[in-house]
Order: C-alpha cells, then structure tokens, then sequence
C-alpha cells in the first residue's frame, strides 16, 4: 500500500463532515434572533409606561376640575354667610338703637351696641382676607388646569384655556373645533361687558360688599358717640 493511499481521507468521513460545515456557515450567515425580533421595553423604561403617564395626567386633570368646582361653592356659599351675618348685625343694631331712643338709661345699651359693632367690623376685616385667600387658591388652580390642558394637546377640550381667550378683551371670542360655531363676548350694545363690569374680578365684588358694611358701622358708631355724651 502507498503512502498516498494511506493520507487519503476516508469517503464516508468527508460525507459525514460536509453537512456539519454547511449547518456551521448556515448559523453564522444567519442573523441573531435578538436582531430581528423586538423585544418589549423594560419595567423602567418610559416607553412601556406612556399610557400610563397619560392615565395620569387625565386623573390630574379631573381632580383639578373637581377641586376648582370645590372651591368655587366655597367662595359663593362663604360670601354669603359672610353677607347674611353683617346685615344681620346691621339690622340688630339698629334696632337696639331705636329701642334706647326712648329709654332714660341707656349706657348699658349703647356699650352693647358699640361692642356688637366692633364685632362686625372685625368680621369685614376678616372677610375680604379670607376671600382673598380663596379666590388666589382658585387663581392657583386654573393656572394648573390650563398646563394640563397644553400638555394632554386635546384639540377642543380645553375647558379653562378657552375661558381665559374667551374673557381676554384682545382676543374675546371661542371658536369650535369643527369651525361650526362661535361665541363672542359682548363689547357692543346694552349688554357691553367690555368695561367695568367684565373687568370686575371676584375680590372687587368682595372688596365692595365689605367696604359699604364697613363703612355702615363706621357711620353708626359716629353717630352713637354723641348720643352716649348726651345721655351721660
């Protein structure tokens, strides 16, 4: 036998090996499954939990609308309390006066009406901070309800942002996201609200209503004064 003969590979190994170096080739030509296949964001990651984010937005968005509804029954239903109890005070002190218009001894009436008037006074100081505060947490919250309504860019559900351009004198109207209808505020004719009246905020209204009661017992106690001398 030669030695040729003998270096020769055997015919049945080289048919044995051949499929196993095409399945080789085949794998490595072949592109990874983590290349082809897209794999789900992460827990952490913020695409998996956009709508989430937006979830939470909304939820935001409601609570605010809630808490602006809150504090807007809170304001009307404390100016009158508010309200009720000066005129209240006003009324019973002028009663008491005219019930010591003819008594002799009044010393004791006139100290419980001055005192009772104080009272009063103190309860207008005590009602326009009080409404003031109310109506800057109010303030507060639509500016935080028209962020939202930028941020969540729903075109026509911008319930605050469309007061505010409807209120505004140099825009004054809200058009309809299907360009269907529009409102416009009234500047011209007997229902003009273009000057003090569509200018006038909330705390105006409270400033005003305090003031004339206060001024309602300043006058009464004005007038009281010279008659405790008098009767003294």
């Amino acid at each position: 036998m030669s030695k040729e003969a003998t270096d020769r590979p055997a015919p049945d190994k080289v048919a044995t090996d051949r499929p196993a170096a095409d399945r080789v080739a085949a794998e490595r030509a072949a592109p990874e499954r983590g290349a082809t296949e897209k794999r789900p964001p992460e827990k952490r990651s913020p695409e998996r939990w956009a709508s989430k984010s937006d979830y939470a937005t909304n939820k935001k968005y409601i609570s605010l609308m809630q808490t602006i509804l809150a504090i807007e029954n809170r304001l009307v239903w404390s100016e009158l309390a508010y309200l009720t109890l000066n005129i209240a005070i006003v009324f019973f002190s002028i009663g008491l006066l005219s019930y010591a218009a003819g008594k002799r001894d009044t010393h004791i009436i006139y100290i419980s009406v001055l005192f009772i008037l104080v009272i009063g006074e103190f309860l207008c100081v005590y009602w326009i901070i009080a409404s003031m505060k109310i109506q800057m947490k109010l303030k507060l919250r639509y500016f935080q309800a028209r962020f939202l309504e930028r941020k969540q860019g729903i075109r026509g559900e911008t319930f605050f942002s469309d007061e505010s351009s409807y209120f505004n004198p140099s825009i004054g109207y809200v058009e309809s996201p299907d360009r269907r209808e529009r409102v416009d505020y009234p500047s011209t004719g007997a229902i003009r609200m273009d000057g003090f009246a569509g200018a006038a905020k909330p705390r105006h209204l409270s400033w005003v209503m305090a003031s004339v009661i206060f001024f309602i017992y300043i006058a009464l106690i004005l007038w009281m004064l010279p008659q405790m001398l008098k009767a003294s």
